[in-house]
């Protein structure tokens, strides 16, 4: 990989992390501006992963939007290129990026009991999933939303959730609520 991401572990299943990688200057225009009065463009993409980041990059680049949610977003993951798929994206892009912990991914080379894996055992943790939400504005707070299991089972490595995240519309004092789910 040769991402210009500084490497961070994910967040614990069901938890979520904010990185901002916006340059000053469009964090100094957003503070000043009134972005609430401005038509704001959402877009909603399940990247598959990251198989094909650079593809969804330049796609997201042309649309110019001001929040993605996005599902399906790999941290890690040895069949992603263990690169971080929203950080690489809220880089390229110039945003924040919230993200939660979906799904513990385990190696498969390795013999493990899924509960018996976490973040901090190299040899069977493959990395993670989740949902992110990437936005130019001001992340006020961010929440993970804990939905429960529609199929009844228990699986301890995965905890399907929503991500919430309260963007700042500028000066104007109004906030925009967002929500990511998969």
């Amino acid at each position: 990989s040769t991402s210009q991401v500084p490497r961070e572990l994910p967040p614990p299943l069901g938890r979520s992390r904010t990185r901002d990688f916006r340059p000053a200057a469009l964090k100094a225009r957003i503070a000043e501006a009134r972005i609430a009065e401005a038509p704001w463009r959402i877009v909603a993409w399940n990247v598959e992963r990251g198989y094909n980041l650079k593809a969804v990059i330049s796609s997201l680049k042309a649309e110019d939007p001001d929040v993605c949610l996005l599902s399906e977003v790999d941290v890690g993951c040895e069949r992603s290129g263990t690169v971080d798929v929203g950080a690489e994206i809220g880089a390229a892009l110039g945003m924040v990026c919230v993200f939660a912990t979906e799904k513990i991914r385990v190696n498969r080379t390795r013999d493990a009991e899924i509960g018996d894996v976490g973040m901090d055992d190299a040899d069977a943790f493959d990395g993670v999933e989740g949902v992110a939400i990437l936005t130019k504005a001001d992340v006020l707070r961010a929440e993970t939303i804990l939905l429960p299991d529609a199929s009844g089972r228990r699986n301890p490595a995965k905890q399907r959730c929503a991500l919430r995240a309260t963007l700042d519309l500028g000066g104007s004092g109004e906030t925009l609520d967002c929500f990511a789910v998969h």
